[in-house]
């Protein structure tokens, strides 16, 4: 735009010149031309410019070291904007906070986007403008809200293999209040229990009184407990081994949770949409040095990662 101010600035400086020292119709009309043509191009551009937005297609998700597009694009009335166009675009990864810029003068851009780490990474539409038809005149655009990628790890089963025989006996408890339950234990019969909850048969056969006691059942309290640290790589290995033991204990219809000892957070996985949440919240900032205590548990397991890592390297 700088370049087009300035030709111009020393067109009008010539079209005035060659008035001052040519007097005559044909003079004053490059002259008056001259002076209105940027009102005119502005005139023309505007109506187009108040119809344009600012959008952005990025994937919610991605896989580590999988090639995908990031497109940020000026649209007029959902068409591509035919005006001069100048965006700013931000890609930065949250967990390290380095941002890499790009600057494009076009009505659209497309990144190809491969992370070698898993993390959150966020588009930002720093700064969109449009221009007039002769690029004297800039109007700045309303930048839509940062847009955000989910690489994921690539589940790497951990070794040794955790021991999830737990988890296949869930225990059982007295049902609180009774009623009826699938599940009920046989016991002998105590003062204050209904007398429908007596088994006849069996107390004909003992002679004395037994009674069904429901019970429920308990679920064992899974937790998966992760540290990550300063070192991307060791974080790759620790997060792979947490989605192998979360999608093993999905498998197993075993509702869980993922403890990040670094900042404290903890999350309920029940499904694989709960275990993309837990893992965007936990890779959304950099990893805090303050380690929280994990909550209690009937089953835990411990994501080891950087102490593995040579070892890994071996294998």
């Amino acid at each position: 735009m700088i370049r087009r101010r300035v030709v111009y600035f020393f067109l009008l400086i010539g079209f005035t010149a060659f008035f001052i020292f040519w007097p005559g119709w044909i003079s004053r009309l490059f002259v008056v031309l001259a002076l209105a043509l940027p009102l005119l191009s502005l005139l023309i551009s505007l109506p187009f410019a108040r119809s344009l937005t600012v959008g952005m297609l990025v994937p919610e998700k991605a896989r580590r070291n999988t090639e995908t597009e990031l497109t940020a694009v000026i649209l007029s009335r959902g068409q591509p904007c035919a005006l001069p166009c100048f965006m700013r675009i931000v890609l930065r990864d949250l967990m390290d906070d380095t941002p890499t810029r790009y600057s494009v003068r076009s009505s659209s851009v497309a990144i190809a986007f491969t992370a070698a780490h898993s993390g959150v990474w966020q588009l930002d539409v720093a700064k969109a403008a449009v221009y007039d038809c002769l690029g004297l005149f800039s109007l700045r655009l309303k930048s839509p809200a940062p847009a955000r990628v989910l690489v994921l790890p690539a589940a790497a089963p951990p070794a040794p293999t955790p021991d999830y025989t737990a988890l296949s006996t869930p225990a059982s408890r007295p049902k609180p209040g009774g009623g009826f339950a699938e599940i009920h234990e046989l016991r002998e019969y105590r003062p204050g229990d209904p007398m429908r909850s007596v088994h006849w048969k069996l107390t004909a056969k003992t002679d004395e009184l037994i009674v069904r006691e429901p019970q429920q059942t308990l679920n064992p309290r899974a937790l998966i407990r992760i540290r990550l640290s300063p070192d991307r790589d060791a974080d790759d290995l620790a997060l792979d081994r947490l989605a192998a033991v979360s999608d093993e204990l999905l498998r197993r219809d075993v509702a869980h949770r993922i403890f990040c000892e670094n900042d404290g957070f903890c999350g309920t996985v029940a499904s694989v949409s709960d275990f993309e949440n837990c893992l965007a919240a936990i890779l959304s900032a950099p990893p805090g040095t303050e380690f929280a205590a994990p909550p209690a548990s009937d089953w835990c397991y411990v994501v080891p990662a950087a102490r593995d890592r040579s070892e890994e390297a071996e294998k």
